[in-house]
């Protein structure tokens, strides 16, 4: 089976965080973890510093930085998109953090489908109130 990899975006504060991350903290890396310590959050670190291994594909970028996700995953992504953004709280995990106070989450998304419409986005799971 081909591995199914999502489309990956990320919401305008995902992307300010971002390029504010790369100027403070240099290349960076985006994994989007699958478990165990970190829940299903992206893990932003800098590159070079998560063992990536041949379980890891890139689904692409996101203001240059590298997003993987993990090829165990596809049956998760075959009908949805990842989409990473910024929420108040702090993570979990040993992600950076953009901003004191606040932390990466991801959500994926169902494409278009009429039996669906008005569903929207499915939240990942962190799940704290959203930055307005």
């Amino acid at each position: 089976m081909t591995p199914t990899v999502p489309a990956v975006r990320a919401t305008a504060r995902a992307h300010a965080a971002l390029r504010a991350l790369v100027r403070t903290a240099g290349p960076l890396v985006i994994v989007q973890s699958t478990g165990c310590c970190d829940g299903k959050a992206p893990i932003v670190v800098p590159a070079g510093e998560f063992p990536l291994g041949s379980h890891d594909v890139h689904a692409g970028d996101i203001e240059g930085v590298p997003v993987y996700v993990n090829r165990r995953e596809e049956d998760a992504w075959i009908h949805g998109d990842l989409e990473i953004d910024v929420e108040l709280g702090y993570a979990d995990g040993f992600s950076l953090a953009p901003a004191i106070g606040q932390h990466f989450v991801s959500h994926s998304s169902c494409p278009h489908d009429p039996a669906t419409d008005g569903v929207g986005p499915r939240p990942g799971l962190g799940m704290s109130p959203p930055i307005s």
